[in-house]
């Protein structure tokens, strides 16, 4: 499990860094395409308990808007990308909104904190977060195996509540369970809101993004 502690409200983003063995399940060749035709390596978050999910492109070490080769070994790939702070001014409707398809491109991605992620892997050669088309049909490749886990807290700093304004996650239990992953669209979010469900187990609510950005 990777650990992010967010200590005070922060615009810029913090850098996590895995170390994953991609190169057991698929040959490295494939996913460097030889060093000539390099495989974008996506990532889909999805949060325990609110269900909130995204997908980005992990960021390569060279070759980002074409040909994207990761550093890897025989042990392991660096798989490197970006978490901004839900401050109120970095989500939709803030005047720094992070939460769109230009960040994800590049590696970042905004996640609301107090929350544990599921990551899943893919890669394909279109530089794009994607992961189902509108039909639900997989676009990129799976890589089923390997998983990753992704724990995000939050502390007070010195002066207080980190950001009063930002969406901090409530409870209101509901009694039925209706938890489905959402498949993400070429923006790196659900298709629609009729798809984003997040009437979940504890009753999390999270903010409503623009599905079109």
């Amino acid at each position: 499990m990777y650990n992010i502690d967010f200590k005070f409200g922060s615009s810029q983003p913090t850098r996590v860094n895995m170390y994953v063995n991609l190169s057991s399940y698929v040959d490295p060749d494939v996913l460097s395409g030889n060093g000539t035709d390099g495989n974008y390596i996506i990532l889909k978050f999805r949060g325990r308990n609110n269900n909130y999910q995204r997908s980005i492109v992990a960021i390569p070490t060279t070759g980002v808007a074409s040909n994207p080769q990761y550093t890897y070994n025989d042990r392991y790939w660096l798989i490197a990308y970006d978490v901004y702070f839900p401050l109120a001014a970095e989500i939709p409707g803030g005047i720094n909104n992070q939460d769109i398809l230009g960040k994800k491109l590049i590696g970042r991605v905004v996640l609301p904190a107090d929350e544990t992620y599921d990551i899943t892997y893919y890669y394909d050669d279109s530089w794009s977060p994607i992961t189902h088309n509108s039909s639900g049909v997989l676009v990129p490749t799976e890589i089923p195996e390997v998983k990753s886990v992704l724990n995000i807290t939050q502390s007070a700093s010195v002066s207080g509540s980190i950001d009063a304004t930002q969406p901090t996650t409530f409870y209101n239990a509901y009694s039925d369970n209706d938890v489905v992953g959402t498949n993400m669209s070429q923006y790196g979010k659900p298709y629609s809101a009729s798809v984003d469900n997040k009437d979940i187990e504890y009753g999390v609510q999270t903010w409503t993004p623009t599905y079109d950005n």
